[in-house]
């Protein structure tokens, strides 16, 4: 049950990781869908085409598994196979469409109006990463889910019309096991051309 429970929270989160403001009418050109290129072997395209990662050694697309189709914003979900799962945890990496934001602020407040964070504690932003060129907002917190102390990790990315949240939970007994794969995904990223 509590696989099933971390699972849920990192998929749950997607909603979170949005920052969901209603967009203003003029954003409408944002999060669009590019018709991309399949990606090269061991790399994912997003659902949306706009952009290809290369999968980590290990991990999993495991979009299709984790009914990635279900949840509208999902754009890539990683996991690692359930064989490797530690005290019911498998590390789950979610990208979903985002509001775009470079704001903490903005997050923290989003935070506090979460059923599964609005406890959180710690909030710290990160040293700026970049992504092909461009600085993001990259975060972590931490909190607890049914007893089990928790660390989240989000990074926001935005370019060429689109808007990212990359978002990982590992439980703290994890954490030296598992690193967060935020860092490793962000180093491929890479936004796709348009196919005509």
């Amino acid at each position: 049950m509590l696989l099933r429970g971390l699972l849920v929270v990192a998929l749950a989160a997607v909603s979170l990781s949005a920052c969901r403001e209603e967009p203003p009418k003029q954003q409408s050109q944002w999060n669009q869908a590019v018709k991309a290129a399949p990606a090269p072997k061991g790399w994912v395209n997003a659902k949306d085409g706009a952009f290809r990662v290369k999968i980590p050694g290990s991990y999993l697309d495991a979009y299709e598994a984790a009914g990635g189709e279900k949840l509208p914003d999902a754009q890539v979900i990683l996991s690692l196979p359930s064989a490797q799962a530690i005290h019911g945890y498998i590390p789950v990496l979610v990208i979903d469409h985002a509001k775009v934001t470079s704001d903490p602020e903005l997050v923290k407040s989003t935070l506090k109006q979460d059923t599964i964070y609005k406890d959180f504690k710690d909030f710290t932003v990160l040293t700026p990463t970049k992504v092909e060129g461009l600085n993001v907002l990259a975060m972590k917190w931490y909190y607890t889910y049914h007893e089990v102390e928790m660390t989240a990790f989000m990074t926001m990315v935005s370019g060429n019309n689109h808007a990212y949240a990359l978002k990982q939970d590992v439980p703290n007994y994890a954490l030296d096991t598992y690193q967060p794969i935020v860092e490793a995904v962000l180093q491929t990223w890479t936004w796709n051309e348009p196919q005509k």
